[in-house]
This record gives C-alpha cells, structure tokens and sequence, in this order.
C-alpha cells in the first residue's frame, strides 16, 4: 500500500459470508493495487452478508459500490443465494453500471472448474447482466481442498515399453522416438 499522499485512492466493496472469505478478497484487493504500483493505495470496504438484511446498511453499502471500481462477493458457491440478497446485490450492480465498473464472484467450498454449475454462480451471473456489466469470477481453494482434489483425481500411469511423450516449443507432442529419429 502507497504512503505518497498524492497517490489514487481505490475504494474497494467487498461483501463476504465468512471471514476466511473476506480475507481472502482482501488479498485479491492487495494483488491488484500491488501491481498497479506505487500511485495508487487501497481503502477497502468490507461487509459481512448478514448485515445486508438491514435496509439501511443495503442503501448505504449500494452508495459505497457507486464509488468501487468494482465489487466482490466472496461466497460458499452451493448455498442458494437468499432473494433479498439478490435484490440488494442487483441495486449494488446497478450502481455499479452507473460508475462503469465490474461484479466479481469470489467461490469457495466448490472444486475449481465447477463454478459454472455453482447454484451461487447463476444468479451472480445474472445479475451482472441484468445491469449490463461485466462479470468475473474465480473459484478460492484452501489448500486441504486442493490437496483433497488432487488425491481423489486419477492418477495416470504410463503401459511398460510406451515411448514417452514430450513437448518440442511450439509444436506438436511427439514421442521422444521421434524426436530421435530426425
């Protein structure tokens, strides 16, 4: 984060469901003003959901989006999103179409690939296109998830007297008996 009183100010919004969660949008937040460089330092603005189901606290979260160069939901994507949280997210990505910026969708308790069929990707999906703006989303992975994912996958063992295959840059795969035969 940039000390430079003259540096740029990017308000971030981030809505999470748990802690872990919203730690894990923070560090997203720090990634990207990182590499922005030094003219720029992060003010972010965290939400836990529960506090949506005040009226007042949806407003006044809304009117922090309208400023955010985007907005962050970082949620477990199996739960069902509830309907007032769609609406509140809906007002928040309208204001988000206003100020010109984006929705990102944060998933965690989910394998990496499946976000698509995520019961809380759809509706974050729909939402952004409702207000006609951008959608992004990534899938947060603890590392007992990885590693769980990773053990339950196939393991593929090669057939004994297989030639091996290797990569050449930029060409197609070819056996390494090929290769030596050129």
């Amino acid at each position: 984060m940039s000390t430079d009183p003259h540096a740029h100010t990017l308000d971030m919004v981030i809505l999470y469901d748990s802690i872990r969660a919203g730690k894990r949008a923070k560090e997203l937040c720090d990634r990207v003003v990182a590499s922005l460089g030094a003219a720029y330092k992060l003010n972010c603005h965290c939400w836990n959901l529960s506090m949506l189901q005040s009226p007042v606290a949806a407003q006044f979260v809304a009117r922090e989006t309208a400023q955010s160069p985007c907005l962050i939901v970082a949620v477990n994507g199996n739960v069902t999103l509830a309907r007032p949280l769609e609406t509140v997210l809906g007002q928040c990505a309208r204001a988000l179409r206003h100020a010109g910026t984006a929705l990102v969708a944060q998933l965690h308790g989910i394998p990496k690939g499946n976000e698509e069929r995520a019961p809380a990707y759809r509706p974050l999906k729909q939402i952004a296109a409702n207000a006609g703006i951008p959608f992004f989303s990534e899938v947060i992975e603890t590392a007992a998830e990885a590693s769980h994912r990773t053990a339950a996958s196939p393991k593929i063992i090669p057939f004994p007297n297989q030639p091996s295959v290797t990569r050449k840059r930029g060409h197609h795969a070819q056996t390494e008996e090929t290769a030596a035969s050129r």
